[in-house]
């Protein structure tokens, strides 16, 4: 018999960096971030292979009434709402006490992405860096025990800054799906039109921009770092990985001089092991 749990294959499956982290929590709360983990990755493949737009908001829409049967509106053992996270998802709701409006925030960064595709000012991107990356924070803080005010600045600046880092690392991906996340009062500002990003044109101002959005990131990574004293965090060890992780992957990015529009860069094996022992080092 087969007792791996969904969340677990999904994970595994994914590749992600992400996995790297779990292994380090205990059980219970290894299969509880698989969960939450399981849940953002299938609702976002759900929406980016979705067949036109019509249809992703329909994938969110039952993720909405799946995710209400989850917390006693409505029944998991409907066949209309069936899946099979959402026995674990349920489960893992209850045990850890994660508030519901975490995962509604998270779809409604989901849907920003089938109707937004340019952001006027940082303020703008902001709400959605929240949406998209910080709310996975504060579903994970409930996890870890870390669920006060200076844990939840900690989560969202912490997932801001690693959203900064994928926006950046993917201006050329992005653009060839019509999207463009850089301010456009940023663009402006360093002499950037849309089209050179459309087209795949890394102008002078493109890199002065470039920098400048890199050294925000830095900054948001330290703004970060600063809500919690050095022992505390050290003791979430999944979070620092990430931040390990994406923080290297940030400075490998600016060291490429930002080769977004020829290729993604990304960690190697060896890189994230470093990286992970180093982390595992300082926690002891």
């Amino acid at each position: 018999m087969n007792d791996v749990p969904f969340s677990s294959k999904i994970a595994r499956e994914s590749g992600s960096s992400f996995y790297w982290s779990f292994f380090f929590l205990s059980r219970p709360k290894r299969n509880a971030i698989l969960v939450v983990y399981a849940f953002s990755r299938l609702v976002d493949d759900a929406v980016d292979e979705a067949a036109s737009e019509e249809a992703a908001r329909t994938e969110i829409s039952l993720w909405r009434r799946r995710l209400a049967a989850c917390y006693g509106e409505g029944d998991v053992r409907d066949p209309a709402l069936a899946h099979p996270l959402l026995p674990e998802l349920k489960e893992t709701a209850a045990r850890f006490s994660i508030p519901k409006a975490y995962f509604d925030d998270l779809l409604s960064g989901m849907e920003m992405d089938l109707s937004k595709k340019r952001y006027e000012d940082f303020g703008e991107l902001k709400t959605y860096c929240y949406h998209v990356a910080g709310t996975i924070g504060l579903l994970c803080n409930h996890l870890f025990g870390y669920d006060d005010e200076a844990g939840r600045r900690y989560a969202v600046l912490l997932g801001e800054a690693f959203q900064l880092t994928n926006i950046i690392r993917d201006v050329g991906k992005d653009a060839g799906l019509g999207r463009i996340y850089l301010p456009r009062r940023e663009l402006e500002r360093f002499g950037v039109e849309e089209k050179d990003l459309l087209e795949g044109k890394a102008t002078e101002g493109f890199y002065r921009l470039m920098n400048f959005e890199a050294d925000r990131a830095e900054d948001t990574f330290r703004k970060a770092f600063s809500e919690l004293p050095d022992k505390k965090r050290k003791k979430i060890v999944p979070a620092e990985m990430m931040a390990a992780f994406y923080r290297s992957l940030l400075r490998k990015t600016r060291a490429e001089n930002f080769p977004v529009f020829r290729k993604k860069v990304s960690l190697n094996r060896l890189e994230k092991f470093k990286l992970a022992a180093k982390t595992l080092a300082g926690a002891l």
